[in-house]
């Protein structure tokens, strides 16, 4: 997707079972909320939630036209599983 992502702090949790990052960031300028977790055995797992306008959509490359008007508020989640990704993405008009 190649998107920029900005925070101006991050909480960073690291202990013997993996880390955790999470915070307040910006993709794009656009502000969501990130969680990134990592086991140390297993898959990584990161969650993103953000309300979306018409503008921020089409900045993120989520323009579905005349269809997806208004505000929405999304939420995506990803885990890695090896070297392959799954995703998924909701959202529901506000």
């Amino acid at each position: 997707m190649n998107q920029k992502l900005e925070a101006s702090a991050l909480k960073v949790i690291a202990n013997n079972q993996g880390y955790q990052v999470k915070g307040e960031v910006k993709i794009n300028g656009q502000a969501a909320s990130m969680d990134y977790r990592k086991p140390m055995e297993g898959d990584a797992d990161i969650k993103l939630q953000a309300t979306l306008d018409d503008a921020s959509r089409a900045r993120l490359g989520l323009d579905l036209g005349p269809a997806s008007a208004g505000l929405f508020r999304s939420s995506w989640s990803a885990r890695s599983e090896g070297r392959i990704a799954t995703a998924a993405w909701a959202s529901m008009p506000i």
